[in-house]
């Protein structure tokens, strides 16, 4: 099942039992039904990154996780760290300048996107001396996030 059926189930998603003529290939109750084998981690972090959930409880589990691994993150940096790698893991790396277009209508000529250079894409540099925390945070994000699809798939 892709992950990304799992907007199915936000409120914001169609009805596809009253659309006329078609038939779903999955149905909200099949993806929902899939879910009961995630642990509560994995849900967050899938609800969070498919469905645009909020991701309260995902960032306190990421927060605890980095504070027990002794890193050595600089004082005050944890917070940080965690926001940035949660972006990073959950979010889009679109530019918010052109929206991933690469190029702006500046005055009546289009151009190419000063802001991410006309790549469409930003990548933020992680807070300073944290990059290392950071890889570790996203490298087990990305093992949780890959051992939930295949759990729902399996």
């Amino acid at each position: 099942m892709n992950p990304e059926k799992l907007a199915m189930l936000t409120p914001k998603s169609l009805d596809l039992d009253h659309i006329p003529g078609g038939i779903a290939e999955l149905t909200q109750m099949d993806i929902a039904g899939a879910l009961h084998r995630l642990n509560e981690f994995e849900f967050e972090l899938l609800r969070a990154k498919y469905c645009g959930g909020a991701p309260h409880k995902l960032y306190a589990r990421c927060f605890t996780w980095a504070m027990r691994q002794g890193w050595g993150l600089p004082k005050g940096k944890t917070e940080q760290s965690v926001i940035f790698a949660l972006g990073e893991a959950i979010g889009s790396n679109r530019c918010e300048s052109c929206n991933g277009v690469s190029e702006l209508l500046i005055n009546n000529r289009v151009e190419v996107c000063p802001a991410c250079n006309g790549s469409g894409v930003y990548y933020a540099d992680p807070p300073r001396g944290c990059r290392d925390a950071v890889e570790k945070m996203l490298k087990e994000l990305h093992r949780v996030e890959y051992s939930a699809i295949a759990k729902i798939d399996g």
